[in-house]
């Protein structure tokens, strides 16, 4: 969101509608002009360019780590509007017997709940680092890692105000690029 003022300054005659959800809206039935996703296999349909990679791990607070000791950790999740993320494969993979005791369709509860003390969660990296509370237990596996993408329908891409909106997104976002890669 800081970006966004940026650029209302820099084009003012374009009015920005912020939609935030965990379901695709639908670019093909223009539900939105530009989608900026959280995935590793674009829709065909769309244009757009990746941005960067997106590196995830799994953290919890210090007290928490703390107080379980050799208790089995209780895992907080991604719920099914999720599942297009690797988040949940990866657990099955490597925890099958996780005892999940959360889930949540934001990414933003998830981060909250495990900022609570409630247990263990895979966060992008981006969202957990910035809190000295947390710590990150294990080191960003690839195969937890997905990709961040800007994304239009086709028949928009040449449109002035999609354009201009887009490559301003990728430039912006290109910028904080550790961030987003776990660095």
């Amino acid at each position: 969101m800081p970006h966004m003022s940026g650029f209302a300054k820099l084009y003012p005659d374009i009015q920005l509608e912020i939609s935030v959800a965990s379901n695709f809206f639908n670019l093909s039935q223009r539900e939105t002009d530009v989608a900026i996703r959280v995935t590793t296999a674009p829709p065909e349909t769309l244009v757009g360019r990746k941005v960067c990679g997106l590196a995830s791990s799994i953290y919890a607070t210090t007290e928490y780590l703390n107080k379980q000791q050799d208790e089995p950790f209780s895992w907080l999740m991604p719920d099914d509007e999720l599942v297009h993320l690797p988040t949940g494969k990866w657990l099955k993979r490597h925890y099958p017997d996780a005892n999940i005791t959360f889930r949540s369709n934001s990414f933003l509860a998830l981060l909250e709940a495990v900022k609570q003390g409630q247990g263990v969660a895979p966060l992008p990296c981006f969202l957990a680092k910035p809190y000295q509370q947390l710590q990150q237990i294990i080191k960003p596996p690839e195969d937890l890692n997905a990709e961040l993408w800007v994304l239009s329908h086709p028949d928009l891409r040449r449109t002035a105000r999609v354009r201009a909106f887009t490559e301003f997104l990728f430039s912006v976002l290109k910028e904080e690029i550790d961030l987003f890669e776990g660095r």
